[in-house]
């Protein structure tokens, strides 16, 4: 059985440029609990057993907390020594760990709060375990020839003990964040809806469209309007022969995501 456990969206991405002034930082946590309101989906990572020893659970609790400014405890520690990324599992990494954190102080307006971490800065070991977030990070990033990638959730195998990155590639390397996400906050999407560089291509594709549209049908003044059709005509196209192929979980990524290096994703079994 596979538990997919979905996180914020800007909470886990690499290979991004930040070109902000200051901020928009992934988050690297999830909120889990938040007075009455639960996660319900990431709420089944309580399902997954913890992996590790009860000493390195004390011991690893103990270094995450000495560096917190509040009240808190860490109730669960979640270590995993098979990692995989879009279905194809690493070789050679160490462990990566994730843990949910509880805030505790009674005068605090979030006590009782509770978040998903799992920070790239994490590392840990004894004579038992290997921790190292930010190596396994990097490993996924080479598995994916660095390009620019978002972690939309992790997906747990319950026979298998594999934790499987489910990523979504976004661009080039050192893609700017404008180009990537809204700078907005609360819920809804946080993909950047339009961006355009279809005047860039206006040399190329005019004499071609205007052969096939005829001369008059076209021109500065609507090459847009009429970029946009056909982008749309093509993609009904793509989608209906894919559905007559029998298909599933088919994604149009650049409803999404326009600058993505391809607009369909398309997946094969399980991934």
């Amino acid at each position: 059985m596979i538990i997919r456990l979905p996180i914020d969206i800007k909470s886990l991405y690499a290979n991004i440029k930040n070109d902000n002034q200051s901020g928009h930082t992934a988050t690297v946590a999830t909120p889990l609990k938040q007075g009455a309101s639960i996660h319900e989906e990431l709420a089944r990572i309580m399902e997954i057993p913890e992996g590790i020893s009860q000493f390195t659970k004390e011991e690893l609790a103990t270094q995450i907390l000495s560096k917190s400014r509040a009240e808190a405890i860490i109730p669960k520690i979640f270590v995993f020594n098979r990692v995989a990324v879009n279905g194809v599992e690493l070789d050679e990494i160490p462990c990566f760990c994730m843990y949910v954190r509880e805030e505790t102080d009674p005068e605090n307006v979030h006590c009782g709060r509770q978040k998903v971490h799992y920070p790239p800065s994490l590392n840990y070991s004894d004579v038992n375990v290997e921790i190292d977030n930010k190596k396994v990070m990097a490993a996924i990033s080479s598995r994916l020839h660095d390009y620019a990638f978002i972690v939309e959730a992790f997906e747990y195998d319950t026979v298998s003990g594999v934790l499987n990155f489910d990523v979504l590639v976004v661009g080039e390397n050192g893609i700017p964040y404008s180009k990537v996400f809204l700078n907005k906050k609360g819920t809804g999407n946080k993909f950047t809806a339009f961006f355009t560089e279809s005047v860039e291509n206006y040399d190329t594709e005019i004499i071609a469209l205007r052969e096939s549209l005829g001369f008059d049908a076209v021109g500065p003044e609507n090459y847009q309007e009429v970029q946009a059709r056909n982008k749309d005509l093509a993609y009904k196209v793509v989608m209906e022969d894919l559905h007559a192929e029998g298909k599933k979980d088919i994604r149009c990524l650049a409803d999404d995501y326009p600058y993505s290096l391809y607009d369909f994703e398309v997946r094969n079994g399980q991934k």
